[in-house]
């Protein structure tokens, strides 16, 4: 991937490791990361293998939900007692 680099998607995305972090003003940065992707298939592969393994062990919807609705139980146990 070729993301924006908000402080939003660096818990996600390191630069270079599993994908590419531009500038969100600097177009041509954009223009020749995707370009250089598009020719680097290595490269390309190596991110979609991190990133697949990334999302495997970190964004299971199901899993979070369920710590959130723990919590929350938690929470309104805590108050009515």
């Amino acid at each position: 991937p070729v993301i924006s680099d908000l402080p939003c998607v660096r818990e996600w995305i390191k630069h270079d490791r599993n994908g590419v972090l531009v500038s969100p003003k600097d177009y041509k940065m954009l223009a020749n990361e995707i370009v250089g992707l598009l020719e680097n298939n290595e490269k390309r592969s190596s991110f979609i293998e991190k990133n697949l393994k990334l999302i495997e062990e970190k964004g299971d919807q199901e899993m979070w939900m369920k710590q959130v609705e723990d919590l929350y139980y938690s929470l309104l146990n805590k108050k009515g007692k």
